[in-house]
């Protein structure tokens, strides 16, 4: 798997690998994928549709270069039918569609948050007067850390606010609006 935080030359390296074929799949995210230009890539698999259609188009385009034929398999939730209504739209092709009318979603695990739609509350401002909360530990977030009986130091963060989720993503250097 390649990713935006990893250094240059481990991307590098994975990189080596992939092309020279000691690795049969890469896992890239929209930031590290980029730019990869590999010869043979038959399949592009997609567990989450980016939300902007060029960022798709170009992702897809990794499949068919040079005249060559490929698949890209996308999984799509009903939440997602504007976006591929717009991909399609970009692309002037209707893309087929398999829909599983008996799936049914296993129940979410114990501490799943729903994140809000049409974007992402960083921060919250705290009211004058009131003691510092560690937002951190209120998290429900499996990949943020848990409360250690420290409470954050909101002098250590710029204008006192304790940030309370990660940042959004980032689209060639802007916000993503869901538009």
């Amino acid at each position: 798997a390649i990713h935006g935080d990893m250094s240059q030359s481990k991307r590098n390296s994975v990189m080596r690998q992939f092309r020279g074929g000691e690795l049969a799949v890469l896992i890239a995210s929209d930031l590290a994928s980029r730019g990869i230009d590999v010869e043979g890539i038959t399949h592009v698999v997609n567990y989450d549709l980016p939300e902007d259609p060029d960022v798709y188009v170009h992702r897809i385009g990794r499949t068919a270069r040079a005249g060559r034929d490929g698949v890209a398999w996308s999984f799509v939730t009903p939440r997602q039918g504007k976006l591929l209504t717009q991909i399609e739209n970009l692309v002037n092709a209707q893309i087929p569609k398999l829909d599983y009318p008996d799936f049914e979603a296993s129940p979410r695990p114990d501490g799943y948050r729903e994140e809000t739609p049409g974007g992402h509350t960083i921060y919250e401002v705290q009211g004058v007067g009131e003691a510092p909360r560690n937002r951190l530990a209120e998290s429900e977030r499996p990949d943020m850390p848990k409360d250690k009986g420290i409470a954050a130091d909101p002098s250590k963060f710029p204008g006192g606010i304790v940030p309370t989720k990660l940042p959004p993503n980032r689209i060639r250097g802007r916000l993503r609006t869901g538009r």
